[in-house]
């Protein structure tokens, strides 16, 4: 008869792998152990009980421009997934007491898992620093759809939803693993905070010279954006920085559609994507004369490699940088980029 389930780790990243498999690699590898990963993680992983997650994405905005077909879409959805938080339960003993580990409170699964067995087993649950989402300051704006999600995504959509804007602020979170736990815009006083450091481990890739530049590539998608507008961020930096000797190494985000990113660049020469399963942190940024990003969270372990300030080019929506981390790049408001002559 298989062991008691006493650890649940879900896993949406490379990168959560890479920090979870830092700091619980042992525990996670115990047949005691059940590891819920994303499509999105490339590397094999260790464990007797791994299931692939049931990802699913909507977005307010998505039900409010087709309300009817995508709150039934969603619903069922949500009801899918809870039936497959159910099967776990039923496949698996879960232990009276039981650690959960996340990265993100905002994933729809992590919700629902969280819910479910937080009414019947005494959760203790541990949040591990993803990225710069743990230190975003929140917008008024937010505390009204959270209210909103609170009144009536039970009514809805079947099931209660937060609306989640900062990771690592679940009220129900009790340890918090994070790089920088004194830049964290406000802590709790019953929460343990500890902080981590990640040893490097830069893979060399077969196409650098250090008169390349790299640009750390996003999914349009998240922030409301097309492919075209994608294309021009892309070409403005080519222009801005780029001389005719030297190529642009676009390094694809995970939840990128690599399809699409290869078909639109197939006949720009200048530009070559990178091998969509390596991963960022493991790229050796000393390789490249300048490294361009929008408003990504690789930022945080590009300052940390040493890698200099002044070559890190942040690119935002906003016109100030929305963190400190930013700030320390040379950063580029998007609008000014894109009507740069």
């Amino acid at each position: 008869m298989d062991k008691k389930i006493k650890n649940i780790y879900v896993i949406l990243t490379p990168f959560h792998f890479k920090v979870m498999k830092h700091l619980f690699k042992t525990d996670m590898e115990l047949d005691s152990s059940m590891i819920i990963y994303s499509k999105n993680v490339f590397d094999k992983i260790n464990s007797k009980h791994k299931y692939l997650h049931p990802n699913i994405e909507f977005s307010i905005d998505s039900i409010l421009k087709s309300p009817f077909k995508e709150l039934i879409i969603t619903r069922d959805k949500l009801k899918n997934i809870n039936q497959f938080i159910e099967d776990l339960k039923n496949k698996h003993l879960f232990n009276a007491k039981i650690n959960i580990t996340i990265g993100t409170e905002k994933d729809n699964f992590t919700q629902l898992l969280l819910n479910k067995v937080c009414k019947t087993n005494d959760v203790n649950l541990i949040a591990v620093e993803e990225g710069t989402g743990f230190y975003v300051n929140e917008k008024v704006k937010t505390k009204f759809l959270r209210l909103f999600y609170y009144l009536f995504s039970r009514l809805l959509l079947g099931h209660k939803i937060n609306y989640v804007t900062r990771f690592g602020t679940d009220k129900r979170i009790d340890i918090v693993y994070c790089r920088y736990p004194e830049m964290l815009p406000s802590t709790r006083g019953n929460v343990k905070y500890i902080k981590f450091k990640l040893q490097k481990q830069q893979l060399k890739t077969d196409c650098l010279e250090k008169k390349n530049i790299l640009f750390f590539s996003f999914p349009e998608q998240d922030i409301g954006k097309s492919l075209i507008f994608k294309e021009k961020v892309y070409l403005k930096i080519m222009d801005k920085y780029l001389n005719k000797e030297q190529v642009m190494f676009i390094k694809p985000h995970p939840r990128e559609n690599i399809n699409e990113l290869e078909r639109i660049f197939k006949n720009t020469p200048r530009i070559k994507i990178l091998d969509h399963k390596i991963l960022g942190e493991d790229i050796n940024f000393n390789e490249y004369l300048k490294i361009v990003n929008f408003s990504s969270s690789i930022v945080m372990y590009i300052l940390e490699s040493n890698y200099p300030k002044k070559d890190i080019i942040t690119i935002g929506l906003s016109k100030k940088p929305v963190l400190s981390f930013y700030s320390q790049t040379t950063y580029i408001w998007v609008k000014n980029l894109l009507r740069a002559v």
